[in-house]
């Protein structure tokens, strides 16, 4: 991930993170979480050219924005919302 951070950030390209379960711990309800999320959270520190994280997994969804400024959105499980059916 480091490698394509430092490429992104030398070439000015902006970042959108996909994973499936959440890499912020203040973006979903807490039931589970990435087992190395410190050093992920560490790893995307430093670049400015991380602009978001969509994640799934914690099917109640979820949004933050860490102090870099990056938003992470945990999007709702459509089996699970009923508001999200309509």
């Amino acid at each position: 991930m480091k490698d394509q951070f430092d490429s992104a950030t030398a070439a000015e390209e902006k970042v959108v993170l996909l994973s499936h379960i959440p890499l912020n711990d203040k973006s979903h309800a807490g039931t589970c979480m990435v087992w190395d999320l410190p050093e992920v959270m560490e790893l995307m520190k430093p670049y400015s050219c991380i602009k978001a994280v969509l994640c799934g997994h914690d099917h109640a969804g979820g949004y933050a924005k860490d102090a870099q400024g990056v938003h992470h959105v945990t999007f709702h499980s459509p089996l699970n919302c009923k508001k999200c059916l309509g």
